[in-house]
């Protein structure tokens, strides 16, 4: 959809709840968001998620570069989050 609020009259869907990306992934610099979660076990289960992956793209890493550049990629997961029922 078009994003024109000077227009007029103003085109603006940001109001919308769905929003669709014509990728496979979305990166987001996790400086200028926050990721908002419902509970601790959410937070436990996205911790796991992302240190998994993070351990599979190490291992694709080393295998395209060399053993010597296995945990080159290490790093804390980039985003924070809160958990908003505590």
């Amino acid at each position: 959809m078009r994003y024109e609020p000077s227009s007029d009259p103003a085109i603006d869907f940001t109001w919308e709840r769905e929003w669709r990306l014509n990728d496979f992934e979305l990166h987001l610099d996790g400086v200028k968001f926050r990721v908002l979660l419902p509970g601790i076990e959410w937070a436990e289960e996205l911790e796991r998620i992302y240190e998994h992956d993070r351990e599979i793209d190490e291992r694709i890493h080393a295998l395209e570069y060399g053993d010597e550049y296995y945990g080159f990629i290490s790093e804390d997961i980039p985003f924070t989050y809160s958990i908003i029922n505590a």
